[in-house]
């Protein structure tokens, strides 16, 4: 039991431990179809990763250009841009080659009398600030992949592992395929069909939600998320797991807590994270909570009613296994149970997909936590299995809490659902917003 003082105490290792992250050197080159050009302002680059819905990172810069360059350098060639980004840290330099789009092309004034002004002329007036999102170039083919089929006798999940690896084995980087290296949260839970139909013409980065509603495989919304190591290795990391898991906290090895102290400037002043065996813990004094009151509840009901597909098809008895204290399954209804002991449930039809109904329940019971981390990415330097924060990590939030005028922490589990990396380039100042979904305050274990 974690009381007052301990959990001080152990903020207190926390800020005492931190090892410090160390700014890295960053640099970036765009390149058109004849010149390459170095951008000397470079003012900010951001990292963000959806872990609910994207399929692998969003990165966007920002930077000066002198007018001229702007004009007859990057605009002119707008769409077919490639830039190189280039980290260097601790003597290592990791770099990747990206698609360049331009993200303000059209707000910039580009005139066709600027363009037949000649560049050093045009760059002596002015600056233009830019934006630009980098793709990796080796996934411009693969969001594009699609697949379809029909397989007998097999889970869910078996289906999304053979579609996803069939389709990626095809992708090649320089002529050479990746090395695949797959990571997939395994369900307690594997309910066999008869014939499982992907539809033609479904995109390789849309067939687990689609397996995930149709058939079901885990008990919340599931992602696939696709990640490449810095360094040009031929490596692909593929994620596959739920966006958010109440349980999986207890059984991973590397997991993170977010503590929560009353001690205001711990982000700004102090460092404010420590990786401890093979536990990440961040200390913050700032934090927005949503989500956190039973609206969701009192308006969509806490259970669901259906008949069973399976049962009324072939007339056998229709069993969903349960382990979890927090559900009571009578044959076809799936609930929670209130004090009073009444059921609120929903009738949703004709269904076997329990998977999906107990999405729908677990959905009502999330609350969500912002915060910001200071002088913290968590990023990897060589490889995404070095990362300190990956795609559905568990998480436990802890904080302090008086209820009815009694202290007591609360640890709350979850998993990581965004991660929003900044670095602010003049400053030297890097930064991680995150945001958790945890299990509500007042839900029952």
């Amino acid at each position: 039991m974690v009381n007052k003082i301990n959990l001080e105490q152990e903020i207190e290792k926390i800020t005492d431990n931190s090892v410090e992250e160390i700014f890295p050197t960053i640099s970036c080159i765009i390149h058109n179809e004849k010149d390459d050009i170095n951008i000397d302002q470079l003012l900010h680059v951001d990292v963000v990763r959806d872990f609910q819905k994207a399929l692998t990172d969003t990165i966007t810069l920002e930077f000066l250009l002198p007018l001229g360059t702007y004009v007859n350098e990057l605009h002119k060639h707008k769409n077919k841009l490639e830039a190189s980004l280039c980290f260097k840290k601790n003597f290592k330099q990791s770099c990747r080659r990206y698609k360049a789009i331009i993200l303000n092309a059209d707000k910039a004034a580009v005139s066709s009398k600027m363009q037949s002004v000649g560049t050093d002329e045009l760059n002596k007036t002015n600056f233009v600030n830019t934006q630009i999102q980098l793709i990796p170039i080796e996934l411009i083919t693969l969001k594009k992949l699609k697949h379809e089929g029909i397989y007998r006798n097999v889970t869910p999940l078996e289906v999304v592992k053979y579609s996803i690896l069939y389709e990626l084995s095809k992708l090649k980087l320089y002529g050479t395929p990746f090395k695949l290296n797959l990571n997939i949260y395994k369900p307690e839970y594997h309910n066999k069909y008869e014939n499982i139909i992907i539809p033609t013409g479904t995109k390789i980065g849309k067939i687990p939600n689609f397996i995930q509603h149709k058939y079901g495989y885990y008990n919340f919304d599931s992602n696939l998320y696709i990640q490449l190591d810095n360094n040009i290795k031929k490596n692909m990391f593929i994620w596959l797991y739920p966006t958010i898991d109440f349980d999986r906290v207890k059984k991973d090895q590397n997991i993170g807590m977010l503590y929560n102290t009353v001690k205001k400037g711990t982000n700004s002043n102090e460092k404010s994270y420590w990786l401890n065996n093979h536990q990440l813990k961040l200390v913050t004094d700032d934090v927005k909570i949503t989500g956190d009151n039973n609206n969701e509840l009192l308006n969509k009901g806490k259970g669901i009613s259906f008949q069973s597909v399976t049962k009324n098809l072939k007339d056998i008895n229709y069993d969903f296994k349960n382990d979890k204290d927090d559900y009571s399954v009578d044959e076809n209804v799936l609930t929670t149970i209130d004090d009073d002991g009444m059921d609120d449930t929903t009738y949703v039809g004709l269904t076997d997909n329990t998977n999906l109904l107990t999405s729908a329940i677990n959905n009502n019971r999330v609350a969500y936590i912002q915060t910001v981390i200071y002088n913290f990415t968590g990023l990897w330097e060589k490889e995404p299995l070095d990362q300190l924060i990956y795609p559905g990590m568990p998480f436990y939030y802890i904080y302090n809490s008086t209820i009815d005028g009694i202290n007591k922490i609360m640890k709350l589990p979850g998993t990581i659902l965004q991660q929003h990396i900044n670095y602010n380039i003049k400053q030297k100042t890097m930064s991680s917003a995150l945001l958790l979904g945890v299990k509500k305050p007042n839900i029952k274990d």
